[in-house]
């Protein structure tokens, strides 16, 4: 967030520089920038102090937009967010992340002013309106980030104005390669794999050499297997030790909870560490993306 709000507000022009539109470009708001922590504040405290802070803030870049010329009144508005709203769609193993502490700050329709004409949201990947109004629209990754996307549509959005009224087009995105999984025993998959591919192996046969084999018939092709599954391998040594699993198949609360469970912390505390735990893991998170 910037120190000066009226950082975030841009006004376009034609080529005759007349304003024809207003951008409230408002980055992802962090956590420490909306809320000042207090000794004592419950989980629900705290939700509430982030949505505060982030209705706060939009209405805040909307008063500075206002005031960046005397046409704004006339001029459509467009804001962008970076954030979860309540009732987004995901989607297991589509790679997308708690912004915030928990389910912190999944705002609601309400939380934006009625006079930004289009909202692009930001951050979940599947496409999809918020609150039923076309105002408010996450156009998603135009890739599926995961394999649980793989047949889902991809879009981009173009939003058109004559004057103050718009209209919204989805535009579907080509795809270029398909990203598709298949499952089975080792027959199954001799026989399905195709160009890029996820392969999870269920059969009865023990095979800890499997990422060979598929490497062998694979070999000078075109096929690029990004991920191999043994789920035997995966079940037998889960059933003689916990602890061997990969941790790419662990999310990292699951990780966190067994820590727990190994130091056999009481339930009354969990609670608590999981907030601490989630939000220096936020905190890491946004350091890596800054340096990035």
């Amino acid at each position: 967030m910037p120190e000066n709000i009226e950082d975030e507000v841009l006004l376009f022009s034609n080529e005759r520089r007349e304003p024809m539109a207003i951008v409230c470009a408002v980055p992802y708001l962090r956590d420490r920038d909306l809320r000042r922590a207090e000794a004592g504040d419950t989980a629900e405290q705290r939700h509430q102090k982030v949505t505060m802070g982030i209705t706060e803030h939009y209405n805040a870049v909307l008063q500075a937009a206002l005031a960046k010329c005397d046409d704004a009144q006339k001029l459509p508005m467009i804001a962008t967010s970076h954030l979860l709203t309540t009732g987004g769609q995901r989607i297991d193993g589509d790679g997308v992340r708690d912004l915030y502490v928990g389910t912190l700050a999944h705002l609601s329709a309400a939380a934006f002013p009625q006079r930004f004409d289009f909202v692009a949201l930001g951050h979940l990947h599947i496409p999809q309106v918020v609150g039923q109004t076309s105002r408010l629209r996450y156009c998603g990754a135009p890739i599926p980030m995961g394999f649980g996307e793989a047949t889902k549509p991809k879009e981009v959005v173009l939003v058109e104005w004559q004057g103050l009224s718009s209209t919204v087009t989805s535009i579907p995105i080509p795809v270029f390669q398909k990203l598709q999984r298949i499952e089975g025993d080792m027959d199954a998959i001799e026989q399905a794999i195709i160009p890029l591919l996820e392969n999870d192996y269920t059969g009865h046969q023990i095979l800890p050499e499997l990422k060979e084999r598929i490497g062998q018939l694979t070999e000078n092709s075109a096929v690029e297997v990004l991920r191999i599954r043994n789920r035997q391998v995966f079940n037998q040594v889960m059933q003689r030790i916990e602890a061997l699993e990969e941790l790419s198949d662990l999310d990292a609360k699951e990780v966190f909870r067994r820590r727990l469970d190994a130091q056999n912390v009481p339930d009354e505390q969990r609670a608590e560490l999981f907030e601490c735990h989630e939000e220096i893991r936020r905190t890491i998170l946004e350091t890596d993306t800054q340096a990035e």
